[in-house]
């Protein structure tokens, strides 16, 4: 047997598509031409409405210029000039008025611009209080601390003046007579000087025969580091015992540096404010 030959037949839409279009299109043909029916019958409608309300206007207008307003029926309107008047008075009033207001309105803008200025000072003012009194609250708490400070160099003032006084009593009166007497040298021992350190004073006294010479002032002991630089003492100084009072101490250095410079042998003793170094014997003075 033959065997059946297969087909693969395909099914078109085209027919069915076009009869869709084609209905489709007189639907909307159909509705426009609705549409302009009823558009049409609308505008129909006002044109008639608008032509009876016109032919009645003329009607009236007709009638009324046709009709003479009777005698007084305008006695009590007054003229079209009095009107004018009245308007230009009520006109000139209204200027007025307005002016006034706007004269007052500019006195309200003036006064709260005015108040604006004093509210602005008053803040800056209220600032400047509230700063200052930061400020003052820092500065007493400062002054509390000063006082503090101030009472315990107060009490350390007072520790400071009587330990000065105890050692100014003892410098005073040191252990020992109040004259201190050195023996005549003779002219084997001939160079032999006391350097006398005082307050704001120095003095070279020979313990053998010689002249004495003293310097006074902040710059003595530069004065006398060039006496002895310029051997201008007689007789010249071979040897020099210092004594040193408590209140020329800050010459001692630079006197011990300018005899050393000097090369000359230096020997050191401390005495007190009041007590005196004395050679009888020689041409020196009491110091």
């Amino acid at each position: 047997m033959a065997r059946a030959r297969r087909t693969n037949a395909t099914i078109s839409l085209f027919s069915f598509q076009d009869i869709i279009t084609g209905v489709t299109a007189i639907v909307l043909l159909l509705t426009l031409l609705l549409l302009l029916e009823l558009i049409s019958r609308k505008a129909t409608a006002s044109l008639q409405a608008s032509s009876a309300t016109a032919s009645e206007l003329i009607e009236l207008t007709e009638a009324m210029a046709a009709d003479q307003p009777p005698a007084g029926a305008f006695d009590g309107v007054p003229s079209a000039a009095a009107v004018r008047r009245l308007i230009d008075r009520r006109t000139r009033v209204a200027t007025r008025e307005m002016d006034t207001l706007r004269a007052r309105l500019q006195q309200v803008r003036d006064r709260a611009l005015a108040s604006r200025t004093e509210l602005g000072e008053a803040r800056n003012a209220y600032a400047m209080e509230a700063a200052r009194a930061d400020t003052t609250a820092a500065v007493q708490q400062e002054a509390d601390r000063l006082r503090r400070q101030a009472a315990k160099l107060q009490t350390d003032r007072n520790e400071l003046q009587q330990m000065l006084a105890e050692t100014e009593a003892r410098a005073d009166m040191p252990s020992g007579p109040p004259k201190l007497q050195f023996r005549a040298a003779d002219q084997t021992e001939a160079g032999s000087w006391l350097v006398v350190l005082g307050a704001a004073e120095i003095e070279a006294l020979p313990v053998s025969g010689g002249e004495p010479t003293s310097w006074t002032g902040i710059d003595a002991a530069e004065a006398f580091a060039s006496w002895l630089a310029e051997g201008r003492g007689v007789p010249r100084p071979r040897h020099c015992v210092v004594l040193i009072r408590p209140s020329g101490i800050g010459f001692y250095e630079a006197v011990r540096t300018a005899i050393e410079t000097a090369d000359i042998a230096i020997g050191t003793e401390a005495i007190g404010e009041k007590q005196q170094a004395e050679i009888p014997a020689s041409r020196g003075r009491t110091s």
